[in-house]
């Protein structure tokens, strides 16, 4: 983690400095334009500078704060977890979300996924990607976006557990179960679906997402890329290895 916070800070440096000194030219450049001169040379340079941002300073920027996603990732909300994988372009296809029964149907060319994680604790596998996808609301069409996650224990099985908009009453699950459960349809008020198909648990929190936001202004430290912003991982875990049970024994966290 050391060599990744030491590199990251070396990145952010030279990421802030080269927006600055583009930031100071596009300065100068509006001056002369709007109060010197307006020749052609200075439109063209003017031109020159939006390619410069386009092609150098936009995406070098961006590649800084995917690292930083990445690392918060590796370190913040998976930090207890083993084989991370992280991977900003892939996720899951429509056919994979429709098997997860928290949608009754979804077209290839409506869906979209990115920004997907994996790793596992133990014999749990853990998978998630940002989503969105259309549905029905209010009797108009709209579009639903956020978190879904898919955590899977092989030869277990959970107990046929549904939840729709964050309605966690009147389930079969007590004890720490039932707390934990309240516990995360609370979090976001009407937002948390949930349903087991066998030896899978699918979660899917709406408006929260793995490509949270990052901020290249803000000072790096060990802290920082220890931090959790979705809090929702660590609770379906738990909640899946409370709720999974292989060869008839139920998980005890």
């Amino acid at each position: 983690m050391k060599e990744t916070l030491a590199s990251l800070q070396k990145r952010r440096v030279t990421v802030l400095s080269v927006n600055l000194l583009y930031f100071l030219a596009l300065a100068a450049l509006g001056f002369f334009l709007f109060f010197r001169s307006r020749s052609t040379a200075l439109f063209a340079a003017a031109l020159a500078a939006l390619a410069v941002y386009l092609l150098l300073v936009r995406p070098m920027t961006e590649d800084y704060k995917r690292a930083v996603r990445r690392a918060v990732l590796e370190f913040g909300v998976c930090g207890s977890l083993s084989e991370f994988t992280y991977e900003p372009k892939a996720g899951f296809s429509a056919a994979e979300f429709l098997t997860s029964g928290l949608v009754n149907t979804v077209s290839d060319k409506a869906f979209f996924s990115r920004e997907k994680v994996t790793a596992r604790r133990g014999d749990m596998r853990l998978a998630m990607s940002d989503v969105t996808f259309p549905i029905r609301e209010r009797g108009l069409n709209a579009m639903s976006s956020g978190l879904y996650l898919r955590l899977t224990r092989p030869g277990a099985a959970f107990p046929a557990l549904t939840v729709r908009a964050g309605d966690a009453e009147d389930l079969p699950v007590s004890g720490k179960a039932a707390a934990l459960l309240r516990e995360m349809a609370s979090f976001v008020p009407g937002n948390l679906y949930l349903n087991t198909v066998g030896d899978t648990m699918h979660v899917f929190f709406r408006g929260r997402f793995i490509g949270f936001r990052i901020n290249p202004l803000l000072q790096l430290t060990e802290k920082t890329l220890r931090s959790d912003p979705l809090p929702e991982a660590e609770q379906s875990l738990r909640l899946a290895l409370m709720l999974s049970r292989k060869d008839g024994v139920q998980e005890r966290i």
